[in-house]
């Protein structure tokens, strides 16, 4: 062989190798570009467009298609304001479940407030506890504590709801002011079930003028002066022909015997006490502290205490048609006081009556019209919702919550419990054990001989 066809050959193989290495170089250049341009595209659809996918099991990160179906018909935005302290971790949790509704509403915003900074605000809005959440849409509001989807769905949709309800207060015989200021009236509560949506019409007793038919509930006070039968003519009317009744009785006022005959529920006379109530962690014997509550749609959200600061007990018998519930008692150490409650009060089993006894109830029977039910709700206090207290544990939540019941407004979403099945693993024995070796000794073995395997094969290449 000739030396210049070797160095032929030589010259061709440095060409290949010089081609092979530009072909490389061009090919790595091109993922680099292609690379980039991905990047960029996916860096801008994801700043314009929000994708989120749950690969739970059970989908629990989603929400159910009953609280979508809501959001969707809510078109006005949605403020949330959170109320938490400097705790990430709990304001982080509020971000994760709040992100869900916004995934579902373009127009759903979350604010955090801290508490301890902005403390008239937190007055102002109702707010008692760390992580209550005030959410507020068109010129209604609503305080959720807690973080369930039910809870959030079932407060955004009474929220929703556009029709007014109107509550009618029987006023003219000397009864609290519904509306007023002063520490025994009950105007806190009245502008906390407006902010709710509905509407407060006082509604005068005498004339015999019949009650309105766009009142959906009536509130009755108990009055300082006796009701006569013109009072008492369009209350029977309106109870007959099916209207939801309200019912704040008061020890020291007027009896109304004609209402109690008719309801089938009477105040007794007399002061309920209870040496072991507590309240701030004071002996507080004069205030009925409640911690339990009957098993009614009424009662189940109540996660704080009640005070009734002046409550006596009643005695009820349902009328015929009607199923009665007692919501609230008080405890087996308390008794209703019938002596000088100026002096000191002790027990006597010749006058007095031992508890535990009720202090509130809630009755129900098929609305005389064929059509859904008729509903009352009788307390043996009205001072829970008084100025003075309306702020004490769950009072403002609990006489919330009982109008929204006498206004039918229970209906709550059927919004499933989600299990997540895909953390709920049992393993076997066998599985056990090879969970138990293989991560302290298994899996470093193998990552060994796999590498030891990778540097053999290299060394023979």
């Amino acid at each position: 062989m000739s030396p210049s066809s070797s160095n032929n050959r030589h010259s061709d193989s440095r060409i290949d190798d010089n081609g092979a290495r530009l072909l490389a170089r061009l090919q790595r250049l091109v993922f680099t570009v292609l690379f980039l341009a991905v990047a960029t595209g996916a860096a801008v659809l994801t700043h314009r467009h929000h994708f989120a996918f749950d690969w739970t099991a059970a989908k629990r990160n989603t929400l159910s298609a009953a609280s979508t179906q809501l959001l969707q018909n809510m078109p006005q935005s949605i403020r949330v304001r959170a109320f938490i302290s400097d705790n990430e971790q709990l304001r982080e949790a509020t971000r994760q479940m709040l992100r869900r509704y916004q995934r579902a509403h373009n127009n759903l915003i979350l604010e955090f407030v801290n508490p301890q900074r902005e403390p008239r605000e937190a007055q102002r809005l109702g707010v008692r506890d760390e992580g209550e959440l005030v959410i507020e849409y068109e010129d209604r509001r609503e305080n959720v504590k807690g973080l369930s989807e039910a809870q959030l769905s079932n407060a955004l949709s009474r929220l929703a709801r556009k029709n007014t309800r109107w509550i009618g207060v029987l006023t003219g015989r000397g009864e609290r002011d519904f509306l007023g200021e002063t520490r025994n009236d009950l105007g806190q509560f009245a502008r906390h079930l407006q902010s709710l949506g509905m509407r407060i019409q006082p509604i005068a007793l005498g004339g015999g003028h019949a009650i309105a038919d766009n009142v959906s509930v009536l509130v009755v006070l108990q009055p300082s002066t006796a009701w006569n039968d013109e009072d008492f003519r369009p209350v029977q009317d309106w109870i007959s022909a099916g209207g939801n009744v309200l019912w704040l009785a008061d020890a020291h006022g007027a009896p109304l015997d004609a209402l109690a005959k008719v309801l089938g529920v009477t105040p007794e006379p007399g002061m309920l006490i209870d040496p072991s109530s507590r309240l701030n962690g004071q002996s507080s014997p004069e205030f009925i502290v409640v911690n339990g509550y009957a098993s009614h749609p009424l009662t189940q959200d109540l996660q704080s205490f009640t005070a009734f600061p002046t409550a006596t007990s009643l005695a009820w018998e349902a009328p015929k048609g009607w199923r009665f519930t007692g919501l609230a008692a008080s405890s087996m150490r308390s008794w209703r006081e019938s002596g000088d409650l100026s002096q000191a009060v002790r027990f006597d089993a010749a006058t007095d009556t031992r508890g535990p006894l009720d202090i509130a109830l809630a009755g129900s029977r098929a609305h005389p019209s064929g059509h859904g039910e008729q509903r009352i709700a009788v307390f043996g206090d009205v001072d829970f919702l008084s100025n003075a207290y309306l702020g004490l544990g769950a009072n403002r939540a609990l006489g919330s919550h009982v109008v929204n019941w006498l206004n039918v407004d229970d209906k709550l979403l059927a919004v499933p419990a989600v299990m997540a099945e895909d953390l709920d693993y049992d393993p076997d024995q066998i599985a056990r054990a090879v969970i138990a070796l293989g991560a302290p000794i298994i899996l470093p073995l193998g990552i060994l001989v796999f590498g030891l395997l990778r540097w053999r094969a290299r060394r023979l290449s």
